[in-house]
């Protein structure tokens, strides 16, 4: 009586068995990974600002700041140049840009300048803002502000000063961020 399992045969050596039973292993499993229909899986939208980044990347901004020279002005000044930034986007994306920080330095007080806000090319691009914070920062909320890739703009930081402020008053404002 002759048994067969795996087509080896009782006579059979163990060695050729083995060989063969692992080489139909191989082949069914090389069937199944090359052959085997993919599987698709449900497309579920994520609307994560991570996931939003990494399927549109953002462009990379630089900023330069130049604060205004040393100047007098009189009391109740309105417009004056504080500080101009020149924004550039490189040429991977477009920048949009929501929020720009500043902060006030100097020897005067808070309370000398009314208000603050950011102007380009003479449009008002956010609202003005007092200097409300002990430290004298000011977060300037941004309205619709989008720098297109491999371009480059000027925007101005611009104050009112208050009728009742002093002639002695050193203000000048530095960059503390751009979001």
């Amino acid at each position: 009586m002759k048994y067969t399992l795996g087509g080896c045969g009782v006579n059979d050596t163990h060695r050729t068995c083995y060989t063969i039973s692992m080489l139909s292993s191989v082949i069914i499993a090389y069937y199944l990974h090359q052959f085997s229909v993919p599987v698709n899986l449900p497309h579920r939208s994520d609307q994560s600002s991570r996931h939003i980044q990494s399927v549109h990347p953002r462009g990379h901004l630089t900023v330069d700041a130049e604060s205004a020279g040393s100047a007098s002005v009189p009391p109740g000044a309105q417009r004056t140049e504080m500080l101009r930034l020149t924004l550039n986007a490189d040429c991977s994306g477009d920048v949009s840009i929501n929020t720009i920080s500043v902060q006030r330095r100097g020897l005067g007080a808070n309370t000398d300048i009314e208000s603050i806000y950011i102007v380009h090319r003479g449009k008002r691009i956010t609202r003005a803002r007092s200097i409300a914070r002990r430290d004298g920062s000011v977060d300037l909320n941004v309205r619709n502000f989008r720098l297109p890739a491999c371009e480059s703009e000027d925007i101005v930081v611009l104050a009112d000063f208050s009728p009742d402020a002093s002639p002695a008053g050193e203000h000048r404002f530095e960059l503390r961020s751009v979001e």
